[in-house]
């Protein structure tokens, strides 16, 4: 990781190119924290209410799967 920027309340890690791949933020209702790819995609998502998510991406940069901690999923047919 290049740079670490936060407070206790925020943080935010980066990638050599400049690029967010995780981040986790106090200040909200719920606090979440996600992490990206190295494209700045969203692969997780987890809030302090119990609420998930992960996806899958094709080189790309197509979504391919999408799966929530509700128990839903969904794959994406790729033309």
């Amino acid at each position: 990781m290049k740079n670490i920027l936060g407070t206790q309340e925020n943080l935010r890690l980066y990638n050599k190119a400049g690029n967010v791949v995780y981040e986790f933020i106090k200040g909200l209702v719920y606090p979440l924290e996600r992490t990206y790819n190295e494209f700045g995609k969203v692969l997780t998502y987890r809030d302090s209410n119990g609420y998930s998510f992960e996806k899958t991406y094709d080189s790309n940069g197509n979504e391919l799967t999408f799966k929530n901690s509700d128990g839903y999923s969904r794959g994406f047919d790729i033309p």
